[in-house]
């Protein structure tokens, strides 16, 4: 594809003060600090467009930008000394320093995860060495936008570090409109939501934390509240690794008015999963299951994982393949695991806490009890000290 012609685009954040104090004998001017405008543009790789964007790629991805430095005249200014380059959204993978000798700077920047229209930000912020006397301008420019699609749960999700995602720290947007991402768990500070499009085990479940309980149907603005089996038209948030386990806060979202589904039944973890972080993190937020579950006869008062249970309300259960995993207890307070428990099956939302996998049974049944009394209360889990 033929590169695109560059399009001179500059914003200003930080400009030079120049006072003027008059009077009858005294005129003071204090200089300004140069430049005022810094013009940056795509010389080379595409840019998609609104109705065209790129693949979203968590691999790196390099344009060759252009970068102008103009006075308060909109005259070239010569400098020499060092910018800082950003992308927003996505992750910078080469040094943020660019040097620069002249007027005019060409240079590859190389970053991945942009999602939306994403931009190239160069700024001048001071030199790299603090030593060098110079003063920052505190210009910034900004690039035309490079467009690329909003990423998918699983394309968010999918690492090779189960304690992590592509853009933590950061605003994201979950692509939604034309997905199925469903709410599969509602609790009482936030809601779980499993992309359907994709199949199980990849990566495409997330926890959503809202503070509260989720919003319910509104009569007086007609707004569609969060249940069991909707589908999610828009998903934005602050994404965070609460306790290794990615979540979405402060979020943004819409449901689509079409109908509750009922979904599937929880995924059946697969023996060769449990033990692995990373393909246990393909599961992760989302509703999974286990048959051959047995509290361990180990537990028992004066134990480390009895002391875990008093503090956290999380007690183990080892599987036929000698795996162990952990259930949370703040849905079904009423049962007291005792060692030796067969249990068979358990099933709900799938969370870690610092490698260590968690369960979160929904009610009683899904722990193979009978229901007695209301359901307990689902909620994120609680903190716990990590381990050395």
């Amino acid at each position: 594809m033929s590169p695109q012609p560059p399009r001179r685009v500059g914003v200003v954040i930080g400009l030079g003060l120049s006072l003027v104090a008059t009077g009858c004998t005294n005129t003071t001017t204090r200089d300004r600090v140069e430049p005022t405008f810094i013009m940056v543009s795509v010389l080379d790789g595409e840019v998609g467009s609104a109705e065209a964007p790129l693949p979203f790629s968590s691999e790196p991805t390099t344009r060759r930008m252009r970068v102008e430095l103009l006075d308060i005249q909109q005259q070239p200014w010569t400098m020499t000394g060092d910018l800082t380059v950003e992308i927003k959204p996505g992750n910078l993978t080469v040094s943020p320093w660019v040097p620069i000798d002249g007027s005019t700077l060409e240079a590859d920047v190389t970053f991945k995860n942009g999602f939306g229209p994403t931009r190239v930000w160069f700024s001048d912020l001071g030199d790299k060495d603090i030593d060098s006397g110079r003063k920052a301008s505190f210009a910034t420019g900004v690039s035309e936008p490079i467009w690329f699609t909003i990423p998918t749960l699983s394309e968010l999700n999918r690492t090779d570090d189960h304690e992590t995602n592509q853009l933590a720290q950061q605003f994201t947007e979950v692509r939604c409109l034309d997905r199925e991402v469903r709410v599969t768990t509602v609790g009482t500070d936030g809601f779980w939501v499993t992309d359907m499009a994709d199949p199980e085990g990849s990566y495409n479940s997330m926890f959503i934390y809202t503070f509260n309980r989720p919003d319910e149907d509104s009569a007086e603005t007609g707004k569609r509240g969060i249940y069991v089996g909707r589908r999610l038209t828009l998903l934005t948030g602050s994404n965070q690794e609460y306790l290794a386990t990615t979540q979405l806060s402060f979020p943004t979202y819409e449901v689509s008015d079409e109908a509750e589904i009922t979904m599937p039944d929880p995924a059946l973890l697969p023996s060769a999963a449990c033990g692995d972080n990373d393909a246990l993190e393909g599961y992760e937020g989302g509703l999974v299951r286990v048959e051959d579950a047995t509290v361990p006869t180990s537990f028992k008062s004066g134990t480390e994982e009895y002391d875990d249970y008093l503090a956290y309300g999380q007690w183990p259960i080892t599987l036929s393949t000698g795996c162990t995993l952990y259930v949370e207890s703040g849905a079904v307070p009423e049962y007291i695991p005792r060692g030796g428990d067969a249990l068979g099956l358990v099933q709900g939302t799938l969370s870690e806490v610092w490698g260590k996998w968690i369960i979160q049974p929904r009610d009683a049944t899904d722990l193979n009890l009978t229901p007695s009394g209301p359901p307990g209360r689902l909620s994120r889990l609680p903190a716990r000290p990590k381990s050395p």
